[in-house]
């Protein structure tokens, strides 16, 4: 009797976890993460005029699944770029958290300045 109601209870607890095909954070969802964080848009509109901005893109994911599912960790990068006087070109990156729900729990700036650059992000 005792296995019957462990196997059934096996069975309910695997028919009720959400597929990772059927429930994951899809791609646009985390670009939309990454374009509404507000430390992203207060660096954004710190650009100037003569700022070209790219396209934000998923660089790569990393992830851990455990017995509630799996979660993970996806960073995210934008190209920008000054084409005045002394250009140069960067890269704005954010970490975008998403739980084994499957949900968007956090997305973080990263904050990377090359040697000699400005640490402002400008």
């Amino acid at each position: 009797m005792k296995l019957i109601n462990t196997l059934a209870i096996l069975v309910a607890l695997v028919a009720s976890a959400p597929t990772a095909s059927a429930a994951e954070a899809s791609d646009s969802d985390i670009i939309a993460a990454f374009y509404n964080c507000p430390e992203v848009i207060a660096v954004q509109d710190g650009w100037g005029p003569d700022t070209e901005r790219g396209s934000a893109f998923i660089v790569f994911r990393e992830g851990q699944c455990g017995t509630v599912g799996c979660g993970y960790s996806v960073l995210v990068a934008q190209e920008y770029a000054y084409t005045g006087t002394n250009s140069w070109s960067r890269h704005l990156l954010a970490r975008v958290q998403i739980s084994p729900r499957h949900e968007i729990t956090d997305v973080q700036l990263v904050r990377l300045t090359p040697v000699g650059a400005a640490a402002d992000f400008k």
